[in-house]
């Protein structure tokens, strides 16, 4: 005899639930991501073994690195995102740590085109350009060879895809808290790398312009205003804690002291400072034959010798004295670098006859100029202007994607001496979904059922 207990033994919600998970697991699985991911982990795999775990030239820097920013400890080279990402892996012990380093960053890379993937799937409308893209992103051998250095590029490469994919859901579904999570992000970016600084502009053009095109979004525009802000006072305050541990008031004196201090030696444009001592003691030394090191060490000895903060005040006053002359470099960089392939590889070859097909491989297969690139963003930038004036459309999400290739490239050029392809990398990615809108659209003229669905993106 069953006794009624008034109670029913089932329990929908937990049955819904249950539904619910594998509705998206068995929508996951017939996608195509993991197809892509069988793919794109199988050639990666296969690249890596003809590359060594490689250190570079900054490597040091961070596996040395000894500030603690929650004690106020600043070190005026590097941010802290990258080391505390590097000590997090030392957790795990200091015997294999280059290796493990090497393999979480590989593991961060790969997770990086499903993000990728959800990008594209919500701004494009056909099938091929969402398969192609992805799969271009998941191959592109320059970038992924990043994977293997000790450097912040990895890490960096995978942020700049997380941005794009916060802006994508908050594009989708806005909220107060996409709006807020999403500018804080730039905070976080720019302790892994001070050249995303340019994010912060671009992030408060962006809520300005939704404030003024999406009058609904006018508190999520409001609080995404203030983050940023908020952002503002967090910089401040690193620059604060910086200038109290090593006199220097800014981020890091890699731009100012490094760099900017090398541009102005190149350019003879340290006689018009305001340091006497310091202008004779760069002539004396350019003035005797060519050391060890060349202006490298000259760098290395003004910054043993000069206090950060004289040393940048002195560059910021020779570019203030010249500014028609440091402009004119600016445009001599961007010209001199048409001629120079945007990709690059600092990882290291393994010896024998495969690496080296890999190599020419890389060589030949991505080559492409920074002259194309330049050409494209003009040809982006009228179609946008015709978009507007003609059709009266504001194709905001490829603007803010053209913004963020156009401010890194400048970043680049205007803030370092050399090494502009590694500090582009970044950019690589907004560069393929740029492209490829227009590759989408083509799918749709040569064969309208190519389009699977709507898209707001433009």
């Amino acid at each position: 005899m069953i006794r009624k207990t008034g109670k029913s033994p089932y329990r929908p919600g937990s049955i819904i639930s249950k539904e619910k998970w594998y509705n998206a697991f068995k929508k996951i699985i017939s996608s195509d991501i993991p197809g892509i991911l069988i793919l794109c982990g199988a050639c990666r795999l296969i690249y890596y073994s003809f590359f060594l775990n490689t250190q570079a030239g900054d490597s040091p820097s961070y596996l040395r690195y000894h500030g603690n920013i929650f004690t106020g400890q600043i070190d005026r080279l590097r941010t802290p995102a990258y080391p505390c990402f590097i000590n997090l892996i030392r957790l795990f012990g200091d015997k294999n740590l280059i290796d493990n380093i090497v393999i979480a960053q590989c593991i961060l890379s790969f997770l990086s085109i499903i993000v990728f993937f959800y990008v594209v799937h919500a701004v494009f409308k056909s099938r091929p350009a969402i398969l192609t893209s992805t799969l271009l992103f998941g191959l592109m051998l320059p970038t992924i060879s990043y994977d293997k250095v000790i450097m912040t590029e990895s890490l960096s490469v995978c942020s700049i895809i997380a941005f794009i994919g916060f802006i994508v859901s908050y594009f989708k579904k806005p909220t107060l808290i996409k709006a807020i999570l999403l500018t804080l992000f730039v905070f976080f970016a720019m302790m892994l790398r001070p050249a995303f600084i340019y994010l912060l502009p671009v992030m408060i053009l962006f809520w300005v312009l939704r404030f003024i095109l999406y009058k609904e979004e006018k508190k999520f525009c409001l609080s995404g205003l203030l983050t940023s802000g908020f952002v503002i006072i967090l910089i401040i305050g690193y620059s604060e804690l910086n200038d109290r541990e090593n006199s220097f008031d800014g981020i890091s004196i890699v731009s100012t002291n490094i760099n900017q201090l090398n541009i102005i030696i190149n350019t003879k444009m340290y006689n018009n400072g305001n340091d006497t001592e310091l202008s004779k003691e760069i002539e004396t030394y350019l003035r005797k034959p060519e050391p060890g090191g060349g202006h490298w060490s000259l760098l290395h000895k003004i910054n043993q010798n000069y206090a950060p903060k004289r040393i940048s005040k002195f560059v910021t006053v020779c570019i203030r004295n010249q500014p028609g002359l440091y402009i004119k470099n600016i445009f001599q960089t961007a010209y001199s670098l048409t001629r120079r392939n945007i990709f690059t590889n600092y990882a290291k070859h393994k010896p024998g006859f495969f690496s080296k097909i890999i190599a020419i491989i890389e060589n030949r297969w991505f080559n492409i100029g920074f002259s194309l690139i330049y050409l494209y963003l003009i040809f982006d930038l009228i179609y946008f202007i015709i978009n507007w004036t003609k059709l009266k459309r504001v194709l905001l999400f490829r603007v803010l994607l053209w913004l963020l290739v156009v401010a890194q490239l400048a970043v680049a050029i205007i803030g370092a001496q050399d090494e502009y392809q590694r500090l582009v990398v970044t950019a690589i990615p907004c560069l393929i979904i740029l492209l490829f809108f227009h590759f989408d659209k083509l799918c749709y003229f040569t064969n309208p059922s190519f389009y699977k669905k709507d898209s707001s993106f433009g």
